[in-house]
């Protein structure tokens, strides 16, 4: 680590490891809110599961993503609510298996057509920068640093 050459001759800079803390600080906070979010919700386990996707997740999103958001809730469940959305036109899907993401089309209350950028990762800054306009800027990150 930067943070540590030069500690014997007292030159160290504490700001690599003070950047790197404060960014792990603001990740567990992002997940406590989201899941904070979650949590305020009331119904039975598929409306949880549908207000979060219509309201909190991303506009792309996988399974996981909604399994570490919603707790307590199974897979088949999870699947169920998904392909209620999809055949109402809300949600499509984009590709198959674990590492099939899926889209909002609609966002809640409102018609809308995908921008035309729908289909980059949620990782891409476009997609990221469109996100965040949106008010959308809710990615749910375990484990590290987005």
């Amino acid at each position: 680590m930067e943070s540590t050459h030069g500690w014997h001759d007292g030159t160290a800079d504490p700001w690599p490891w003070l950047g790197y803390f404060s960014n792990v600080i603001a990740n567990a906070y992002t997940v406590f809110a989201d899941r904070a979010a979650g949590s305020k919700t009331r119904g039975t386990k598929q409306q949880r599961i549908r207000e979060h996707i219509l309201r909190y997740a991303p506009v792309t999103f996988r399974l996981a993503d909604i399994r570490t958001a919603v707790p307590g809730v199974s897979d088949q469940t999870i699947r169920l609510v998904l392909e209620q959305l999809k055949n109402e036109g809300k949600v499509r899907a984009d590709g198959t298996g674990r590492a099939a993401t899926w889209t909002r089309t609609v966002r809640a209350g409102q018609a809308r057509s995908p921008p035309r950028w729908a289909g980059l990762s949620p990782g891409h800054p476009q997609q990221r920068l469109a996100n965040r306009r949106a008010g959308l800027d809710r990615r749910v990150c375990v484990g590290g640093l987005r």
